[in-house]
């Protein structure tokens, strides 16, 4: 009998650690299954965090370029109205002397201002290549419609000193300077 009793004890020694070896390793499974998802649902989160902070950084990137083009066009823009006006006070006030030869003043500083013009036009020429990268296709279209003015204006400078000219160029300097910069303000999302 008490090998009998030994046998008996022996299988419910090893029934009961059975179970207890069943329950320890069906923990020990689940504890290894959530350190892997944890370290997967980690690694998921800091792919994600990568991502958005590499999105920030490129939508910022893009309003610096988008800023640094506005300034530059408002700029030129203005650049470009000013020598148009010095010019225009020039000729008005060679006109209003009445004389019918050139002031000296006005031949020696027009070819200055024309290469002003000309070198101005070319740097707004450029920002137009870009206008098209970075902005709308409205700003595009106005841009080319000016630079189209600016390239007449150049012509009736130098051939035919047409006052009226010079004043039109003057208000399409004008409105294309205040549409950019209303433009550049709801594009910048700029509140003033």
């Amino acid at each position: 009998m008490s090998n009998d009793l030994l046998f008996w004890l022996i299988v419910l020694v090893l029934a009961g650690s059975g179970v207890w070896l069943r329950s320890f390793l069906r923990e020990w499974a689940k504890n290894v299954a959530t350190k892997k998802d944890i370290g997967d649902l980690t690694q998921i989160t800091e792919g994600i965090k990568a991502d958005i902070a590499n999105k920030a950084w490129v939508e910022q990137k893009r309003w610096e370029i988008k800023q640094q083009f506005y300034w530059d066009a408002i700029g030129k823009i203005h650049d470009l109205g000013v020598i148009n006006h010095t010019i225009f006070l020039k000729l008005a006030g060679h006109k209003a002397t009445g004389s019918d030869a050139p002031a000296q003043e006005l031949v020696d500083q027009l070819p200055s201002l024309m290469s002003q013009f000309r070198q101005t036009l070319m740097e707004f020429e450029r920002l137009t290549e870009v206008a098209s990268i970075v902005t709308s296709e409205d700003v595009d279209e106005a841009f080319n419609i000016f630079l189209e003015e600016a390239k007449k204006a150049e012509k009736t400078f130098q051939n035919e000193n047409d006052e009226q000219y010079f004043i039109h160029f003057a208000n399409q300097a004008n409105t294309l300077r205040d549409q950019l910069k209303r433009i550049a303000k709801a594009d910048l999302k700029i509140s003033a």
